[in-house]
């Protein structure tokens, strides 16, 4: 399977995180280096997540993932809030 099919959710919830929060930062002292910092610990969260579900649902074929991938998806975005909030409290100061 090559990596675009496989890892489509976490390619897919980058375009998103671009697209939402690309100007979040640049009102920022340093708003360049905030937002690329930002956008790497977002997208690496996003990507390892998926690997972790991937490797899991490999081995237990058995299971749903539909039901994974749902679970998956919800926790990204909630993982993203609570990370760009972190980001805007802690550079706001």
């Amino acid at each position: 399977m090559t990596l675009i099919k496989r890892f489509r959710y976490s390619y897919l919830h980058l375009v998103c995180t671009l697209i939402l929060f690309s100007n979040s930062f640049f009102s920022y002292e340093n708003g360049l280096y905030i937002t690329l910092l930002f956008f790497l610990l977002i997208n690496f969260t996003c990507f390892s997540n998926e690997y972790l579900v991937i490797r899991y649902y490999d081995q237990n074929k058995q299971k749903d993932r539909n039901k994974g991938y749902a679970l998956f998806i919800v926790l990204q975005v909630f993982i993203t809030l609570i990370i760009f909030f972190g980001f805007k409290f802690a550079f706001s100061l």
